[in-house]
């Protein structure tokens, strides 16, 4: 039965990382990029990678933590986006948008939205751009 248990929460437990608070945020201002070593500034480009092994890695900027994944040997627990306000955005759920206004040292602002309707309408705002689903941007961006 303690197996059964065990397997139980081995399932369901990485959900929980997803867009949750159980991981707390990088110290903006003060924490580095784990793929850069830029300071994390703004919360809205930052992202997070949680190891299979429960090591957080932050990140400034989305492309930074593509470039990251694509490097690890090991699927991660959990990946997460920063998306408006204090909310976090699952890698499941994530799609992104390239805004003309958000541009960082990266090159185009690569920004998260949680669905799909809210990354085309932020294009429709900014007047042009560009919209990925995860997958998408994870494979393009990563070079």
């Amino acid at each position: 039965m303690p197996r059964l248990v065990l397997a139980a929460l081995a399932l369901v437990l990485p959900g929980c990382h997803g867009g949750g608070d159980a991981v707390p945020p990088p110290a903006y201002g003060s924490a580095t990029c784990a793929s850069c070593q830029a300071v994390i500034a703004t919360p809205r480009h930052a992202a997070q990678l949680v190891r299979a092994d429960g090591t957080v890695l932050s990140f400034d900027a989305p492309v930074c933590l593509f470039r990251a994944l694509h490097a690890e040997a090991a699927p991660p627990r959990a990946v997460r986006f920063h998306g408006d306000g204090e909310a976090w955005i699952a890698a499941s759920d994530a799609w992104f948008a390239s805004l003309p206004d958000t541009a960082t040292p990266h090159g185009a602002g690569w920004v998260a939205f949680p669905s799909f309707a809210a990354a085309q309408d932020a294009v429709v705002q900014a007047g042009s751009g560009e919209i990925l689903a995860f997958e998408q941007a994870r494979d393009r961006l990563a070079q």
